[in-house]
C-alpha cells in the first residue's frame, strides 16, 4: 500500500536479497529527498534543523516576525546549534512557502502525497497501539 504512495520500502525488507541500506540516522540524513524530489532543496537545507529538533518543525521557528531573544542563543550549545541550523534552512523555507502559497503544481502534488502517507501511517500506528 505504501508503494502506491511512492514510498521506498527497501529498508523494511531487511530479510530479503536486497542489499541493506545504511542507517540514514547514522549518516545524518533525516529527511527523504529521494521520495520528494520537488522539495529536495528545502529538505537538504533543513537536514541539520531536523536532526537537532528531532524532526519537529514549529511554524514560529521560521516566522520572520518572531526573533528569538538574544540570551536564548547563549543558554547552551544545543540551542546555538539549533539556531544556526534554523538560519541555514530559513531562506529555503521562505522560497517553498511562497511557491506553495502560489499553488506550484509539482509541490502541491507532492504535498498531497506526503499528507496521505502521514495519514496512512497515523492510522496504522493507532491500530497497532
Amino acid at each position: 500500500r505504501l508503494e502506491k504512495l511512492g514510498i521506498s520500502i527497501r529498508r523494511a525488507m531487511a530479510g530479503t536479497d536486497l542489499p541493506a541500506d545504511p542507517d540514514p540516522l547514522e549518516s545524518g540524513i533525516f529527511l527523504d529527498t529521494a521520495s520528494f524530489r520537488h522539495f529536495a532543496p528545502l529538505l537538504e537545507a533543513s537536514q541539520a534543523y531536523a536532526q537537532l529538533s528531532g524532526c519537529r518543525f514549529r511554524l514560529a521557528s521560521f516566522d520572520p516576525t518572531q526573533q528569538p531573544p538574544e540570551e536564548e542563543s547563549r543558554i547552551c550549545r544545543e540551542k546555538e546549534m539549533r539556531l544556526a541550523a534554523k538560519v541555514q534552512a530559513e531562506p529555503q523555507v521562505q522560497v517553498f512557502s511562497d511557491r506553495l502559497k502560489a499553488g506550484d503544481p509539482a509541490l502541491c502534488e507532492e504535498h498531497e502525497r506526503a499528507y496521505r502517507i502521514v495519514m496512512v501511517e497515523g492510522v496504522r500506528n493507532a491500530m497497532i497501539a
